[in-house]
């Protein structure tokens, strides 16, 4: 994605946020955003953010706006009621900073007790939700210890 498009969309993202037009939504009207943004996005070229190709800018534009927007209020309406997913959202720095390395040391701890391929999957594949608590408490141990003091 350009830097341009990149900045586009962070002030869009920053406008609504200050504006707080997700929380003002309908359910009709979220309904009706999905419904225009599937349109638009099935009417437009191929996408490549990549390569930077939008196909038609105003359909491109149109369906990553509605599209988002209707996520939003979607993921908005459902962190109220499931606040270990709003944890989730708090500790993405730490997840993201993380996960890879010890992703990587779950699959190399696997696969030396495990030599079949598909239990191996599965092991890395349950082996992730331990890791993802743990990642969460890491978070929380950091922020606890690197806190600022007034």
């Amino acid at each position: 994605i350009s830097l341009s498009t990149g900045c586009f969309f962070m002030a869009i993202g920053n406008l609504m946020k200050k504006k707080k037009t997700v929380s003002c939504l309908s359910c009709t009207a979220v309904a009706l955003m999905l419904l225009a943004g599937c349109i638009c996005a099935e009417v437009n070229d191929f996408v490549d953010l990549n390569n930077n190709r939008y196909g038609n800018w105003c359909l491109f534009l149109g369906s990553s706006l509605l599209l988002s927007t209707a996520v939003f209020y979607i993921c908005f309406h459902i962190t109220k009621n499931l606040t270990w997913l709003s944890v989730l959202g708090k500790e993405t720095v730490v997840i993201m900073g993380f996960h890879y390395g010890l992703a990587a040391l779950l699959r190399k701890t696997a696969k030396a007790f495990i030599s079949n391929k598909y239990l191996l999957g599965t092991a890395v594949f349950i082996g992730c939700f331990p890791l993802l608590l743990m990642l969460v408490c890491l978070s929380w141990l950091l922020k606890k210890h690197f806190r600022r003091r007034k």
